[in-house]
């Protein structure tokens, strides 16, 4: 016990010496222990990366498809919770509520989609609207242009009730 209280007493002399010169650590560290041994490494801190407006323009075409995607899963998570027969679901009893359902479905999608890929800001947050916008504005183009693949999402009377619903217009009339 007595060789050891001896030893650090050693190396607080050790110490107050180095201070009085002016030698290493002394002046702005402080290290606690025998003075040969080495400090902690600090650990690098990662630079984030900041594309500003060319990363905002790079990254539109996602941001926009995760509109797109968050409206038409919307659309196919309302129509089937809303379909007669769907258990623990209150019954639906209008158009406005079904279209209620399914714009609350997909905005709570884009909500989460926006926060876990970062593009609620700037151009990031436009793409995904616009991408939102386009699906429900124009689902029933969609629709015409792949009636098998929504068929498969929804229904087949589904599918003929929006390509039959569809105004046509004819050039030059």
């Amino acid at each position: 016990m007595a060789a050891m209280a001896e030893g650090q007493r050693d190396v607080f002399v050790e110490r107050l010496k180095r201070i009085e010169k002016g030698g290493p650590n002394t002046i702005g560290e402080l290290l606690i222990g025998p003075g040969d041994v080495e400090g902690p490494k600090l650990k690098k801190q990662r630079k984030k990366l900041r594309l500003g407006w060319l990363g905002d323009i790079a990254i539109m075409p996602f941001a926009a498809a995760l509109g797109a995607v968050a409206m038409l899963s919307g659309r196919v998570g309302a129509y089937h919770l809303t379909q007669p027969g769907a258990e623990g679901v209150a019954m639906v009893t209008s158009d406005a509520m079904i279209l209620m359902t399914d714009i609350g479905i997909a905005l709570t999608l884009a909500l989460a989609l926006a926060w876990c890929f970062k593009l609620g800001r700037g151009l990031r947050l436009v793409a995904l609207v616009a991408g939102f916008l386009g699906v429900m504005l124009f689902e029933a183009q969609l629709i015409e242009q792949a009636p098998d693949a929504f068929v498969a999402l929804f229904s087949e009377t589904y599918v003929s009730a929006m390509t039959t619903e569809l105004p046509r217009t004819v050039p030059g009339t």
